[in-house]
């Protein structure tokens, strides 16, 4: 054989990976199922309620709804049978729906200030002075990385 061809083509990605093992390609469509479960769910909520939803999941044969004020959750409960109608349509199975609020949203990450160009130099100038070659080479190319950065 050349060692241009490949017996098997190379796995993109994660799931390329997972397929591979027979031993996980359970889970594997578990997580595929859930996700398409997940979005049908989605498709399932009228616009209006749509945008106080913070997830949707079907586990076992509860709907759980979880929303972001108790406005959202006022109207899931107003639009239930609406909401119940469109998931027996879509064909999914269930015997309850659980409406839950979420008691705190999670902000938003602010972004850390880049270093200023003195602490790079610093960094770079201190180096020097460490006797373990690859310390100096590891703090180098962080120098290095935080001056590109800067940029």
């Amino acid at each position: 054989m050349k060692k241009s061809q490949t017996p098997y083509p190379k796995p993109e990605g994660l799931a390329g990976y997972l397929e591979r093992m027979p031993q996980l390609r359970s889970g594997l469509n578990q997580v595929r199922a859930s996700r398409q479960s997940t979005q049908l769910l989605l498709q399932c909520m009228p616009a209006d309620v749509l945008k106080g939803v913070h997830t949707v999941r079907l586990i076992g044969s509860t709907v759980f709804i979880s929303v972001t004020s108790h406005e959202a959750a006022a109207w899931v409960r107003l639009r239930r049978v609406e909401i119940e109608r469109a998931i027996a349509d879509k064909g999914l199975k269930f015997n309850e729906i659980s409406v839950t609020v979420q008691s705190s949203v999670r902000p938003e990450p602010t972004p850390r200030p880049a270093p200023s160009v003195g602490a790079t130099e610093s960094i770079s100038d201190k180096a020097t002075y460490i006797e373990s070659e690859r310390m100096q080479t590891s703090l180098a190319r962080l120098a290095e990385t935080l001056r590109n950065n800067a940029r």
